[in-house]
């Protein structure tokens, strides 16, 4: 099978995305270990070297935004005030923290698409924090 396994550059994620690949390739599966540009593909670059059946590619970028592309909140969600009401109820808070994690992943959403397109895979794999941009892609 030939399998497409998508990181984002939060700590953790590299490390999972290639701890799962390199189990899938020691199956006798195809792997593409892709990644954005940076850390993040420095590392999955250096956990699967001695992996046979493991490819990495580098798959965009991850920006910062100033502004949310589908949200303006209202309150700054980084102000004291924010952080008050955030105690008493979480979910405005986490929300806006949620949309700026997507927001910045837009810079992998056409690299991702094109390889889509171009490779056939049997089976794509988002790591945590990109299912959206990856369900999207697909």
């Amino acid at each position: 099978r030939k399998i497409l396994v998508v990181t984002n550059d939060l700590p953790s994620h590299p490390y999972a995305a290639a701890k799962l690949a390199k189990v899938l390739a020691k199956a006798n599966h195809n792997v593409m270990l892709a990644s954005p540009k940076g850390p993040s593909y420095d590392r999955i670059v250096s956990e699967t070297q001695n992996c046979s059946n493991t490819v990495c590619k580098e798959i965009g970028t991850v920006t910062f935004t100033e502004k949310h592309f589908n949200v303006r909140p209202v309150v700054d969600p980084m102000s004291y005030k924010a952080l008050k009401q955030a105690l008493w109820n979480p979910f405005p808070l986490a929300q806006v923290c949620v949309e700026t994690l997507f927001d910045r992943q837009e810079g992998m959403y056409l690299p991702l698409t094109q390889e889509i397109t171009r490779e056939k895979y049997d089976l794509i794999i988002p790591i945590h924090s990109t299912s959206i941009t990856v369900c999207d892609a697909v």
